[in-house]
């Protein structure tokens, strides 16, 4: 039994609340959400790992964004319809919200150095959490979004 150190009771969020963050998860940050809920972004922390269901909901939604953005792509590859927009903006979405990043390869010469080229990397710190899936199991996630 936890006795009360005083100060505020811990904040804990309902059934509504919790599916509000998988929805709000696709296109927000952490401290967008918190903010939209009134709470600072410690806070949704803090939640966050006390609520397991929170957790998982936060997951959940940002899963299904990245589906969302990875099934798009492919049918733009499928379909060789890659304008430059499209490509923009899948680069951004991924980027920022899939925290995947790019490595440019650079030349970088100084007095007395010989350049030497460097080879482009592509880093994708995070994968997909659909990269163990089958190809049942993800039409199955992506016809429930």
């Amino acid at each position: 039994m936890n006795e009360n150190k005083g100060g505020r009771p811990e904040t804990v969020l309902i059934d509504k609340q919790i599916a509000q963050i998988e929805a709000l998860a696709a296109y927000l940050t952490i401290k967008d959400i918190a903010s939209y809920f009134g709470i600072c972004e410690r806070t949704f922390y803090d939640i966050k790992n006390r609520q397991e269901e929170v957790f998982t909901a936060y997951q959940r939604g940002i899963a299904k964004a990245r589906i969302r953005v990875g099934s798009k792509l492919m049918k733009f590859i499928d379909s060789n319809d890659l304008n430059a927009t499209t490509l923009d903006a899948t680069k951004f979405y991924l980027t920022h919200q899939a925290g995947w990043v790019k490595t440019q390869e650079m030349n970088v010469t100084t007095k007395d150095v010989t350049p030497q080229p460097m080879k482009a990397i592509v880093n994708f710190s995070k994968p997909p959490e659909i990269a163990n899936l089958s190809a049942d199991e993800i039409d199955k996630v992506l016809n429930e979004s």
